[in-house]
């Protein structure tokens, strides 16, 4: 029961309402460009593990969290509209598969990312259950590697 209660908080957790003045979407949103690009970049970086392979993949998935102009259908309602992380418009069935191998990315540009409030902020749902305790645990570790 209690889990019930959490899981509708976390999806809407990490959108934002619409600001009053933006009437356009999906303009300056990124996903069309990068999502194609990160699958490219996972697929080069999950067969390859290379540094130098698996620093674009970090990249360019650093570049989908952040909020632009970004909105799904169903994020447009009479009621509100909400403004999501660009990430939220790439391949859905895919996403637990680019955050597991983020999340076990030895690179320390990798495990910085995973332990950030900014990667934090596209979990929602079955990735918020998978990674949420394991991304702020990693946070927790760093913290403590850096004292």
């Amino acid at each position: 029961m209690f889990l019930l209660l959490i899981v509708p908080t976390l999806i809407l957790a990490f959108s934002e309402e619409v600001p009053k003045d933006m009437t356009k979407f999906n303009i300056t949103c990124p996903a069309k460009e990068l999502c194609p690009l990160l699958d490219q970049a996972f697929e080069n970086c999950y067969t390859t593990k290379k540094e130098e392979v698996c620093s674009i993949y970090i990249q360019i998935f650093k570049m989908l969290v952040d909020n632009y102009d970004c909105q799904r259908s169903f994020d447009n309602t009479p009621q509100k509209k909400y403004i999501v992380p660009a990430y939220w418009l790439c391949d859905a069935t895919k996403s637990w598969a680019y955050i597991e191998l983020l999340s076990k990315l030895e690179l320390p540009e990798a495990q910085k990312f995973f332990a950030s409030s900014e990667f934090r902020s596209i979990l929602d749902g079955e990735t918020a259950e998978g990674f949420l305790d394991l991304s702020l645990e990693r946070e927790r570790k760093l913290k403590r590697q850096s004292k």
